[in-house]
């Protein structure tokens, strides 16, 4: 064999691939995408917060113990601006709301005033004897 002839058969071999194997599957294309969408998903909610996702994954028909809990947090930290100005979004049931608020489905108000009106007293909602407010404000 001379020169030629083996840089032929080289060339030859080296030219002609072997085409299985190349490319991906199907199911690794999905699993690829399932991956990144999870990724994503992770991303937006250590970044933006998981209460953005409440919607999505719960009902948020009712928010009543999440308002204690922050009315019960103002109190312990003695702030008398959480407790008894900031207005809270309550969300319950229509049944369970104050007549004139059944409409809309929920009651903006301070902590006070769910802890001292007598129609919302019964959600559990403590009034804080370490803060004095001077007026009960919605």
């Amino acid at each position: 064999m001379n020169k030629k002839e083996v840089n032929q058969r080289f060339t030859h071999s080296c030219l002609q691939k072997d085409k299985r194997g190349q490319g991906l599957s199907t199911g690794a294309i999905v699993l690829i995408v399932l991956g990144v969408f999870v990724l994503v998903i992770l991303i937006l909610g250590f970044i933006m917060g998981w209460d953005k996702f409440k919607g999505i994954f719960g009902s948020t028909d009712n928010n009543v113990d999440e308002i204690a809990q922050q009315c019960n947090i103002a109190c312990t930290e003695g702030g008398q601006y959480d407790f008894c100005t900031y207005g809270r979004e309550l969300k319950a049931p229509e049944g369970d709301l104050a007549e004139e608020d059944r409409e809309a489905g929920s009651k903006t108000a301070s902590c006070n005033f769910f802890a001292t009106d007598t129609h919302y007293m019964n959600f559990g909602i403590a009034p804080c004897p370490t803060i004095n407010c001077p007026e009960a404000t919605a």
